[in-house]
């Protein structure tokens, strides 16, 4: 299964690409509750990383994602770009910092995480649980 989409570095931009990436990945029915709440901490962060740092909330520049299921390996690759110019780097943060840890988390939520400049790439290993009603 693949689906991409792009949107405009606005928040109300985001919030629909978001959902939609959301609900594409729930209508694929392909993630646990705990996988489906990691990958929204993903989307959620590669999002806002890609126009806060990436595009610097330039409305005329586009965010893309990219998603691909591969079902024999039961793995999800995402795939996000901006417009910027700017490397990607993933930095430690140190004491109590109000940035640098974004993209620790993501690494941390996925089985890898790659940078280029103006792309993150990250493949998460989706588990083989039932989909739980209670929550």
């Amino acid at each position: 299964m693949k689906w991409r989409k792009q949107a405009s570095s606005t928040l109300s931009s985001l919030k629909s690409l978001r959902k939609d990436v959301m609900d594409t990945l729930a209508s694929w029915n392909i993630c646990s509750e705990d996988d489906q709440f990691a990958l929204e901490v993903v989307i959620l962060e590669l999002l806002s990383n890609a126009v806060k740092h990436g595009n610097r909330w330039q409305e005329e520049k586009k965010v893309k994602v990219n998603m691909r299921y591969l079902p024999a390996a039961r793995n999800l690759i995402l795939l996000v770009c901006d417009e910027g110019t700017g490397p990607i780097m993933v930095k430690e943060a140190v004491g109590m910092e109000e940035e640098g840890r974004g993209l620790m988390v993501v690494e941390a939520l996925c089985n890898k995480l790659t940078v280029g400049r103006g792309r993150v790439w990250v493949r998460k290993e989706l588990r083989n649980e039932e989909k739980s009603t209670n929550r």
